[in-house]
């Protein structure tokens, strides 16, 4: 899906996917969330790596926003939950992802 950014969800996962610092990557879904609002696009990235293992939240998103660096310009949101293999599997499992 495309916005008025031009940004795109293929363009943002390609992006995470290749990123090596995030390597390797468990699972990557990502979300156009921007709606019928003109306030700018909007996305929710949910990433699984255990390059996340011992770092803390808020230095996980520094990392994907890093990574994405180029695109954050053009983007008004960013949800993002990072998670461990071992996190998401139990999120999964909970039914609480």
């Amino acid at each position: 899906m495309s916005n008025s950014t031009g940004i795109t969800t293929d363009i943002l996962q390609n992006k995470l996917s290749s990123a090596e610092a995030l390597q390797p990557i468990h699972h990557i879904a990502i979300e156009d969330t921007t709606g019928g609002g003109s306030c700018g696009s909007k996305f929710a990235v949910l990433i699984v790596s255990n390059k996340f293992e011992g770092v803390p939240l808020l230095d996980r998103h520094r990392l994907v926003q890093k990574i994405l660096e180029e695109e954050m310009k053009s983007i008004h949101a960013l949800q993002i939950k990072a998670y461990t293999q071992a996190v998401y599997e139990t999120k999964k499992n909970a039914g609480t992802l």
